[in-house]
């Protein structure tokens, strides 16, 4: 089970789970976990330590795996305000992936058990969510920016827990919008998981 995913980006920003029973599983039965880190969809979740501010335009990316469509938006990573988000990028319970910045958009269909590259920019109007390559753009996703705690995993939202039951591999975030740069960026990491 892993206790601490470091931040790379040289800020410390490292997301922590002291709770044993809510730490994502890295090895099972002596094995490692195929598809990145595993999260139960019950109760298991990393969160910063520290409050990041991510103004908008920002971009959220993340190489994940859902195991279920669930009755409620699953989420792979958001802003924790501890009874609610500010932002949120997520797997809708309708087969869409979808993104939140006080408005909930959703753009591209999931299915379970397939890795996915989710390449979210969260720009209000000009939001825009690519899925393995395929870009759905000109979204209203919102204007709320990140201010607070970075929660992987899961997401408050009016005192309830939406947790992603699946893997996450690697998760990247910028402070802008890298809309420019997504298709160098998806080649990049597509080199590193051969998702598409």
């Amino acid at each position: 089970f892993v206790t601490t995913w470091y931040d790379q980006s040289g800020n410390a920003n490292d997301a922590v789970q002291p709770t044993t029973t809510a730490q994502p599983k890295i090895v099972s039965a002596g094995a490692l976990v195929v598809g990145g880190l595993d999260f139960d969809g019950v109760d298991d979740s990393m969160s910063t330590q520290v409050n990041v501010s991510i103004p908008q335009p920002f971009t959220s990316i993340h190489v994940s795996n859902p195991d279920v469509i669930g009755t409620d938006p699953v989420v792979a990573q958001g802003v924790n305000k501890d009874t609610n988000w500010n932002w949120g990028d997520f797997y809708s319970s309708s087969s869409f992936t979808g993104i939140n910045a006080g408005a909930s958009v959703t753009g591209g269909a999931y299915s379970i058990a397939t890795d996915y590259l989710k390449f979210s920019v969260i720009n209000n109007g000009a939001s825009s969510i690519s899925l393995n390559g395929s870009v759905v753009s000109g979204l209203t996703a919102g204007t709320s920016v990140g201010t607070d705690k970075i929660l992987i995993g899961a997401a408050k939202a009016s005192g309830f827990l939406f947790v992603l039951d699946g893997q996450i591999s690697e998760i990247i975030l910028y402070a802008s919008d890298q809309s420019a740069n997504r298709v160098a960026i998806e080649a990049n990491i597509n080199a590193a998981y051969s998702i598409f």
